[in-house]
């Protein structure tokens, strides 16, 4: 503590005061909602408010006086510490829209102010997380919606189509002895076209987009009507079931559910080996239901998590039309619900949807 002594060995008032003023002007910081914190020359944390903290998600007693890349390894490739070191050498402050990586690889997005100051640097900070999550739910909505137009301007004809191509094989395979060549070629076809009518089924669902006529069901009930059915789709993985949702009931659809966990366990079983475990849980969270399909199978990247639930992106190659997990964002959508994904490679993933609780009628 600084003191300043007159004769006699009083405490200067007059200091002791202008410190106490100053104390309380810093601790003013900690009431800002925006972070705050000032990096000197050598790239150390010399203050940080409890916003900036927050948002570094570490204590800041453990980051002051350490350097940035002590903390964070592998900030020094990022670009919002290129920026600081620019700011450093030039003086040229900046703004930026920084997705900032954190050690374990979870992401969050911040607005940064960067400026310079004869201590160093300040980095002015306001988490945008939740604004940016919200932007990314309506571009992909928009993108569903425009998905959508496509389906309904398609399918007809597509339909048509397959449907005509369907009826020509029966009839073919009905004249053909049926351990022949010319048979299971047919047959070749025949299975391609059912294919392509399983895809304009999902392009459908996105066509619909609008009202559904939606009920309140007893979610656990519903779900163990398709357990046998899930059961099949899981072939070669065990089908692990924990309903205990306890008689809560949601507003939805029986095929939605169908299409939604149908799409989700043959996704948990293309993921895993032969001999890997596949769960259905259900449970009731803070007047909501959540469902969870998870795996032990190969797990994914956070690039790959990023875009699963977009159309059309598949990491299946030939084998896959990118539209399963679209196909479930886009009907819990339609149920007033929430999809999502946790999952790292190697160690599984987990699909968590939940539901908004509703009243059985009656």
């Amino acid at each position: 503590m600084l003191t300043s002594c007159v004769p006699g060995g009083g405490v200067d008032d007059e200091l002791r005061e202008e410190l106490e003023m100053l104390r309380q002007r810093i601790a003013v910081f900690d009431h800002m909602r925006e972070g705050l914190q000032v990096v000197d020359r050598k790239l150390r944390y010399k203050y940080l408010n409890l916003a900036a903290a927050s948002h570094g998600m570490r204590p800041r007693e453990e980051l002051l006086g350490h350097a940035m890349v002590e903390m964070y390894p592998g900030i020094e490739n990022t670009e919002v510490f290129q920026h600081i070191v620019t700011c450093l050498e030039t003086g040229a402050p900046n703004a930026m829209e920084n997705l900032f990586e954190f050690p374990d690889g979870q992401k969050k997005w911040f607005d940064l102010r960067i400026q310079a100051v004869p201590a160093g640097v300040i980095v002015l900070s306001v988490d945008i997380d939740d604004r940016k999550r919200l932007e990314e739910e309506v571009r992909r909505a928009k993108k569903l919606e425009a998905l959508g137009r496509l389906a309904s301007e398609i399918a007809h004809d597509f339909g048509n189509i397959l449907s005509a191509i369907l009826v020509g094989v029966d009839v073919a395979l009905f004249s053909l002895p049926e351990d022949g060549p010319e048979a299971e070629s047919l047959r070749m076809v025949r299975d391609a076209a059912e294919r392509g009518t399983s895809s304009l089924e999902h392009l459908l669902e996105f066509a619909r987009g609008g009202a559904v006529d939606l009920a309140p069901l007893e979610l656990d009930t519903s779900l163990e009507r398709l357990v046998p059915m899930l059961r099949g789709l899981a072939e070669g993985r065990f089908l692990g079931v924990g309903l205990d949702a306890c008689g809560a009931h949601v507003r939805a659809d029986a095929t939605f559910l169908d299409r939604i966990l149908s799409n989700l366990v043959a996704n948990a079983h293309d993921a895993t080996e032969p001999g890997g475990r596949i769960t259905l849980e259900t449970r009731v969270v803070l007047g909501a239901v959540e469902i969870h399909v998870t795996d032990d199978g190969c797990g994914m990247d956070v690039d790959v998590r990023e875009h699963v639930f977009e159309p059309f992106f598949t990491t299946k190659g030939d084998h896959g039309t990118g539209l399963g997990l679209a196909t479930v964002y886009g009907l819990v959508k339609q149920l007033g619900g929430n999809v999502e994904i946790g999952s790292a490679p190697g160690e599984g993933t987990r699909v968590v949807i939940t539901l908004p609780l509703v009243e059985p009628e009656g």
